[in-house]
């Protein structure tokens, strides 16, 4: 099976794997929302903000250089691995003896034992690092997805029981814990290859020239990710952090990554086109139009249909969390196609223009946050779509000259499918005004997106049929091929 096709098989399998591991985390998160309260999510939100740095770990340096560098040796693999582990510990014990002091800045004696629980989460998942990359750098995003599904089926299940017996924020804690375990063990089981203890200097300094950039810009990607939670938790408290975590999680964890998701399988496949702009062009939009053909219309939707779905499946006590869902879903339209130059820029080699934009914008965007933060969280999210709308297309404009590509030709490709998803929300709009403006029961709420969805797909297979049957005939072709090639 050609490259071609191992990226179109990766965005297939990494697509379906995540869908199914959204969807269980979405079905999960409902049911916690239903059992917990805004402050425990909220608890849990600035516990995020430390112990998610794993995920720094695992897009770093070392899982970059893993996939970015033409040819891998053992010697590179335990390199790596004793470095992250190293880092690991490290980072462990900086947030055991930082914990104390973070539950004073933000005023929540329960965030101290709480941290030093999930503080394991670095050590843990340092030793899955090295086996997850390599099978990133393989395309074996089906192998990837499986694992992910178990990690989460493991969280929601001691989550939901120890938030049934009123553990409270607990019952978030350990099901990261568990989550954890489960992926990383899973990983090292999974993976050809087998750890291995050695660390050869000479290999780490190559591998980290390229690796401090990627890392630098992660890490500003990291801060800038997470300023809102702390800020959010700073000045307003755990409550409206909550309300701000929902919305943000509902909107960027389950479809606003999508172009992440995306991207594991276009970095490695891009990485091998670098040299050849046409390839690189043409595999890039195709990756868009998959993008754009999911995110949109899910995107759309949830913003037309925030309020009923708050009210009927999480809640009145999230009511409050009605307009910042509304306003990240429609900027995560922009956001789930602009973070994917991210991914254009690594596989270009030009990493070093990613750090410098980012460190840039993410000082503008703290000072944006300190200034709307003052007029509650509805003026913080206003100023957050703000920051989005302006930064993004420029930052898109000047990825794209790296690849001769014009913003025009994007926005003619894609624009089929923001309209279909236009006509799709006008249809849901209407509905709700005159048909079901009494009141939106759950039921009509499922048919609400059901006539949505109807609209969305009649509108794209008369605007964009090539597109569609292009994608359609490339995918078929391209699992055919993966069958047979797993029967010789």
């Amino acid at each position: 099976m050609n490259l071609k096709d191992k990226a179109i098989v990766g965005i297939f399998w990494n697509g379906a794997g995540k869908f199914a591991n959204q969807f269980i985390q979405f079905i999960i998160m409902i049911i916690l929302a239903r059992l917990l309260t805004p402050e425990d999510f909220g608890v849990i939100g600035i516990v995020f903000i430390f112990t998610r740095f794993i995920n720094l770990l695992n897009e770093t340096g070392i899982a970059a250089g893993i996939i970015q560098k033409e040819k891998i040796n053992d010697q590179d693999l335990s390199t790596l691995f004793v470095a992250s582990t190293i880092s690991g510990i490290v980072l462990y014990l900086v947030l055991i003896v930082s914990s104390a002091y973070i539950s004073n800045f933000f005023q929540m004696p329960i965030l101290d034992p709480v941290l030093k629980l999930t503080a394991l989460t670095f050590i843990i998942g340092a030793f899955g690092i090295v086996q997850k990359s390599l099978l990133n750098r393989e395309l074996n995003f089906k192998e990837v997805a499986k694992v992910e599904v178990v990690g989460s089926v493991c969280y929601g299940v001691i989550s939901i029981i120890l938030a049934f017996l009123g553990h409270g924020v607990w019952s978030l804690a350990w099901g990261i814990i568990a989550q954890n375990v489960a992926m990383n063990l899973l990983f090292m089981f999974r993976s050809k290859w087998k750890v291995k203890v050695a660390f050869h200097f000479a290999n780490f300094k190559r591998l980290f020239n390229f690796g401090a950039n990627v890392f630098g810009t992660n890490f500003i990607m990291y801060v800038g990710g997470n300023v809102a939670s702390f800020v959010t938790g700073k000045f307003l408290g755990a409550a409206p952090l909550g309300l701000y975590s929902l919305a943000n999680n509902i909107t960027s964890q389950t479809v606003g990554r999508l172009s992440f998701i995306v991207g594991r399988v276009m970095f490695p496949t891009l990485s091998r086109m670098q040299n050849d702009n046409l390839r690189f062009q043409n595999a890039y939009l195709k990756t868009l139009e998959i993008i754009a053909m999911i995110a949109f219309p899910i995107l759309v939707g949830v913003s037309i249909l925030a309020k009923p779905f708050v009210m009927l499946l999480l809640g009145d006590k999230w009511s409050c969390s009605v307009f910042p869902l509304q306003i990240l879903a429609l900027v995560a339209i922009l956001t789930s196609i602009g973070t994917t130059v991210g991914f254009v820029l690594q596989a270009k080699g030009r990493s070093d223009v990613e750090f410098k934009w980012n460190l840039v914008t993410r000082t503008i965007f703290i000072i944006v946050l300190l200034v709307t933060v003052r007029n509650g969280l509805s003026t913080l999210v206003m100023g957050i779509a703000i920051f989005y709308l302006v930064t993004i297309p420029i930052i898109i404009k000047i990825t794209y000259s790296f690849i001769d590509l014009s913003i025009w030709r994007v926005m003619k490709r894609l624009s089929p499918t923001f309209f279909s998803s236009l006509i799709m929300a006008a249809a849901i709009y209407l509905i709700m005004e005159f048909a079901f403006s009494s009141s939106i029961t759950l039921m009509r709420l499922i048919i609400l997106i059901v006539i949505g969805m109807i609209f969305f797909i009649v509108s794209l297979l008369i605007l964009n049929r090539k597109q569609l049957y292009e994608i359609k005939e490339s995918l078929s072709d391209s699992i055919v091929a993966e069958k047979f090639d797993s029967l010789i």
